[in-house]
């Protein structure tokens, strides 16, 4: 983001679309891996966690 300021305080005359693109671009793809990260986490801990249906699959 720094350097879209920075870009456009030394070249004011650059559209401001494709800089808000690769902005939104950059943050999307930043935010995705945070949550992707997150769920595997969650589905790793979920492995190796006793089913509570464990028993009455085994017909106990």
């Amino acid at each position: 983001m720094a350097v879209a300021a920075l870009a456009k305080t030394y070249w004011p005359d650059l559209p401001d679309g494709p800089w808000l693109a690769v902005a939104a671009a950059v943050l999307g793809l930043g935010l995705g891996e945070a949550v992707q990260r997150h769920e595997d986490t969650k589905t790793l801990k979920a492995l190796y966690q006793e089913s509570p249906w464990e028993d009455e699959v085994r017909g106990l």
